[in-house]
């Protein structure tokens, strides 16, 4: 049974480690165990600091100097293999202020852990003292205003923190264009982060200890992909694994127009699959699709994540030219 992943997003000082402190304290209520992986983009861990100080045995892995979602990246797989060795019921991911949730998303079908874990609830943060002028001052830098604004599209729950600091009619703005960007998702307006987390930790229970040599770190030369059948996330964000036969063949052309019609909803895809009767790397991103050499010795699949709709269409269009 794989281990479901808690992602918590949210922009800088929106009080992410506040509501991380409540989650961990409701899941010791429920009698389950959580693990952390804490991300932060200076040298000097803080957060983890006041947690360790707060709750000395919690089980944390950290990420420093750097954001997880880019120039970390690559050590997720390995964070996340430690902390499933103690046995966890849940992890819980807090995110830098600056990183996407889907590459968080994206991280998590490594083909190490892909069988091991499963993304659960985004729960994004936003700061409703600054929320609107951060909206309007990113503006020029594009790459900052679409993390802002992805951080509250793909989440499943959006808590809207520091109410106590704005006035009515701000708050109401702030809602507004809240809702304007995720039209579906739960709001709870807080101070303090302080929110009922039954809905997050909906679905999670606690599962039966086992004998810890399973969980040891796979290095990535040494993965194995085993096909893996389309798994329901209770996120927003689904994934699904497709496996794809040895013997198939695509064309690079046909790969590339059907890619054409998989639409924005697809955010991300990647995988290993017979191209031109080799094995080739292909990897889908912001409606660009990129096919490369690879030395990689695996079965081939593919692997997408996007909204459910736009995911489930690109991929019944994948199967149909395998």
């Amino acid at each position: 049974m794989k281990v479901p992943v808690i992602v918590l997003s949210g922009f800088l000082g929106s009080g992410k480690t506040t509501l991380l402190m409540r989650l961990l304290h409701e899941a010791k209520q429920q009698s389950l165990v959580a693990a952390v992986l804490m991300n932060e983009l200076g040298q000097q861990d803080v957060d983890g600091k006041i947690i360790n100080d707060l709750l000395p045995n919690q089980s944390m892995e950290k990420l420093l100097d750097g954001c997880i979602c880019c120039t970390k990246k690559s050590e997720i797989a390995g964070c996340i293999h430690n902390l499933l060795a103690r046995q966890p019921d849940l992890i819980i991911i807090e995110l830098t202020g600056v990183a996407n949730p889907e590459e968080i998303a994206d991280a998590m079908t490594e083909p190490s852990v892909m069988h091991k874990v499963l993304l659960h609830r985004i729960v994004t943060v936003v700061n409703a003292d600054f929320f609107l002028e951060y909206n309007s001052i990113l503006n020029p830098d594009r790459a900052l205003t679409h993390t802002l604004r992805r951080q509250v599209e793909t989440a499943d729950l959006l808590i809207i923190n520091k109410k106590d600091l704005v006035r009515e009619r701000t708050l109401f703005k702030v809602e507004r264009a809240v809702r304007q960007l995720n039209p579906t998702a739960p709001i709870r307006v807080t101070v303090n982060a302080e929110a009922d987390l039954t809905y997050v930790l909906q679905g999670i229970v606690a599962r039966p200890r086992i004998n810890t040599k399973s969980f040891n770190v796979i290095q990535p030369h040494q993965a194995h992909v085993t096909p893996m059948v389309y798994q329901h996330s209770y996120s927003k964000l689904k994934t699904t694994s497709i496996p794809v036969p040895s013997n198939s063949s695509l064309r690079s052309q046909d790969l590339n127009r059907l890619s054409k019609s998989w639409g924005k909803g697809l955010l991300r895809a990647k995988g290993y699959i017979p191209v031109d009767g080799k094995i080739r790397l292909v990897q889908f991103s912001g409606g660009r699709l990129t096919i490369e050499p690879t030395h990689e010795a695996v079965e081939p699949y593919m692997v997408m994540i996007g909204f459910e709709a736009d995911m489930l269409h690109a991929k019944e269009s994948f199967e149909k030219h395998m």
